[in-house]
């Protein structure tokens, strides 16, 4: 019996999943791929509404019902919503997966969106968007992505704004939803002690009568946007973020660009770290990450520290940067981060909720299932000329430099 298993309905709904007989548990997700490329302006935002109003109720079970279910079994029910897709997740037992797929597509495709529960998710929502507002750490995130990638829909918030917010109705709801909640558009991970021919038998009975939407096209790549912003916030700390031009989930760069990152600020070994924390004091929190969708990707780099010491922090992040640009990275030091990222991929591959995103991940942009050992081999194959390759193409850029904080 294979370990790993795909199908694909006649309605184009695909199913993917891993068994793993060592397990008791099954961890299963839900994905609608859409995100914000197929948003409206107007109604800026209306992915993530709708995900939170999947949780309301529907036709047989009100929201507390859907809680209550899961919650019974000793499971735990989730969502959240990415700049591409929607994702609905649910871990438990093996044993209650019907009832999981139950419970999913009962929601996927039975919410009621009352107008009721409509206006009272509303606030809800505006109150989260509020939330991140007042957390400056989060937010200069948002800002540095919607800068470097102005204009284009994959830099605008998921949560769209207020006044679209606001805006959003019962009827653009049942819209969109009709729109992109088609089978076409749904992919189906699971990863734990699964059955895969029962799996499919219970996903195809649930959704036979479903039928194919349009199919989207592909959409434009954002352009990178080099600009500097300093934004006035009542805080104690300046915070930093630095957006560079990355590498797109497709390009096969991003195995670089991931050993790059991790040398540079992604752990606490890392150059940025150990400079600028652990040598200079500067900081409490700064570091590097890879942020990548379909078409094209983000390298940033963020850090808060004191008024004062902003100008030391950002020429320290610059000599850095320069240190690669002139003189690439030693052997030792590249066999460290992959040794790294080795041991984080094996210690990740005992959840069964990562593997059931690594098949999603891997089916949503390589629509094949990339094996663990392919991936290690990825890895392992970059080189030292490689990864100054990757870090002077990365860097050979004008950045993108927001500052969130106290004039």
């Amino acid at each position: 019996m294979k370990s790993i298993n795909i199908s694909q309905l006649d309605n184009g709904l695909r199913i993917v999943s891993e068994r793993l007989p060592q397990v008791e548990s099954a961890a299963l997700g839900l994905w609608i791929i859409g995100g914000l490329e197929v948003e409206r302006d107007r109604v800026l935002g209306i992915g993530h509404y709708l995900e939170h109003m999947l949780f309301k109720g529907t036709t047989k079970r009100t929201a507390r019902q859907i809680s209550e279910e899961i919650d019974g079994v000793g499971g735990h029910l989730n969502g959240y919503t990415d700049r591409e897709y929607v994702c609905l997740y649910v871990h438990l037992l093996a044993e209650h997966l019907p009832l999981a797929l139950d419970v999913l597509f009962d929601m996927t495709f039975n919410s009621t969106f009352t107008p009721e529960d409509v206006d009272k998710e509303r606030e809800v929502i505006i109150q989260e968007s509020r939330r991140l507002e007042d957390n400056p750490e989060e937010q200069v995130h948002d800002i540095a992505i919607e800068t470097a990638w102005q204009g284009h829909p994959l830099g605008r918030s998921l949560h769209g704004n207020e006044a679209t917010i606001r805006a959003i109705m019962r009827d653009d709801l049942l819209t969109h939803f009709r729109s992109y909640y088609t089978p076409d558009k749904i992919l189906i991970t699971a990863a734990g002690a699964i059955d895969h021919a029962k799996l499919v038998e219970l996903v195809r009975n649930s959704t036979a009568a479903l039928k194919q939407g349009q199919i989207e096209p592909v959409k434009k790549a954002p352009s990178f946007n080099s600009e500097q912003k300093s934004l006035a916030r009542t805080t104690e700390q300046v915070h930093v973020c630095l957006a560079l031009p990355g590498c797109a989930q497709t390009d096969k760069d991003r195995y670089a660009m991931v050993l790059f990152d991790s040398m540079l600020g992604g752990a606490s070994s890392s150059r940025l770290f150990q400079e600028i924390r652990e040598n200079r004091g500067l900081v409490y929190s700064i570091g590097s990450y890879s942020f990548s969708c379909r078409n094209a990707g983000l390298f940033l780099i963020h850090a808060g520290t004191g008024g004062e010491n902003l100008s030391q922090v950002l020429e320290l992040i610059s000599e850095e940067l320069d240190k690669i640009r002139k003189n690439g990275v030693s052997e030792v030091e590249l066999e460290r981060v992959k040794a790294q990222v080795h041991g984080t991929l094996a210690l990740a591959r005992e959840s069964t909720a990562y593997r059931m995103q690594r098949l999603a991940h891997s089916m949503l942009y390589e629509g094949k299932v990339v094996r663990n050992r392919e991936l290690l081999r990825r890895f392992e194959v970059v080189s030292q000329k490689d990864i100054h390759r990757v870090a002077e193409k990365i860097l050979s850029a004008s950045p993108t430099l927001i500052t969130l904080g106290p004039n």
